[in-house]
């Protein structure tokens, strides 16, 4: 009898628990669609245009990068003390942009994640809607074709292809940067501007390292790297697709995640900000994912699931046994 009674139990608390996920998966599934329904063909043709004129700026900056050593840098003549003080500043200004870009592309994640709505002038229908839409469907992000994962990406690298499309070139300048602003233009030595390069490479194809961190398969060499941790896992990745998606914003190389998460700089950031503002910090972002702010992750078991109907099924089997059959 008791056995019976524990076994009824269970039963109707599994019950309650499928009804819970079946709810959280139905309202999950409706917001999905209504944030995809938000790429139209203007928000198409703004990413074409993005990744062409920033690909055309970035081939012609390296030309000019290439001649431009290949002239003052490794011709005959050159001061070999100079050469090799140059080749070892420009290492050392790969790494630096590395871990920069790392840094850059969390803040960039943490402030669309945590901050705005989809009315937000500008930002809304365009980055944000796309954070949003990641949070509720993280699958979703996969299926994106090259063009819809890296136009956004692109846009915001005109911030640094201009200004190098624009730059006089130097071997060495005074100063610590390598960077000097005069009247007449903009001045950089070679490893600053090879920082540049790298800098705005990696952020340019975060997105990109973003999707394949959410692809069952991806492409052996990209596997390959992402086992070395030469750019963004899926296990490390993971760390930030559980709720309330509050940690782990750096996706690059993820370098720099256990940092900045150690030195608690994320709700650092976010207190400062409610503390002026008064906002708080995913108020909207919950909204989607969780369908009400008071949720939390044991009332929204699928919100760090993809909105795959057999990881359902796997859930749901789980629960129930070999009784369940699948829908």
């Amino acid at each position: 009898t008791k056995r019976m009674v524990a076994t009824t139990a269970q039963n109707r608390a599994n019950d309650q628990e499928l009804d819970e996920i079946s709810k959280s998966y139905a309202l999950r599934k409706k917001n999905a669609a209504l944030l995809a329904a938000g790429y139209g063909k203007g928000k198409r043709a703004f990413e074409i245009f993005n990744i062409t004129a920033w690909s055309t700026l970035f081939l012609y900056n390296a030309y000019r990068y290439y001649t431009f050593t290949s002239v003052e840098l490794f011709a005959d003549g050159v001061d070999p003390t100079l050469k090799q003080c140059i080749i070892l500043k420009s290492a050392i200004y790969v790494l630096a942009a590395s871990l920069f870009a790392d840094v850059v592309s969390g803040i960039l994640h943490w402030t669309f994640d945590t901050w705005g709505t989809l009315e937000t002038p500008i930002f809304g229908p365009t980055f944000i809607r796309s954070f949003r839409e990641h949070h509720v469907n993280p699958a979703s992000l996969a299926a994106h074709d090259w063009i819809e994962a890296n136009g956004d990406s692109c846009f915001a690298g005109y911030l640094v292809v201009i200004p190098m499309f624009f730059a006089k070139l130097h071997l060495d300048l005074d100063g610590p940067l390598g960077i000097q602003l005069w009247w007449d233009g903009i001045h950089m030595t070679v490893s600053y501007y090879l920082f540049c390069a790298v800098l705005i490479a990696w952020l340019c194809f975060t997105n990109q390292i973003h999707k394949w961190a959410h692809t069952l398969k991806p492409p052996p060499i990209v596997q390959w790297l992402q086992d070395h941790r030469f750019i963004m896992s899926k296990p490390h990745h993971h760390v930030h697709h559980t709720t309330p998606y509050e940690t782990y914003y750096c996706i690059t190389n993820g370098w720099m995640n256990g940092f900045l998460a150690a030195i608690g700089f994320w709700r650092g950031m976010e207190a400062t900000i409610s503390f002026v503002t008064g906002a708080v910090p995913r108020d909207d972002d919950r909204k989607w994912w969780a369908g009400d702010a008071s949720l939390g992750k044991e009332a929204n078991p699928l919100a760090e699931w993809p909105l795959d109907a057999p990881l359902l099924d796997a859930h749901k089997k789980k629960l129930l046994g070999k009784e369940y059959k699948g829908e």
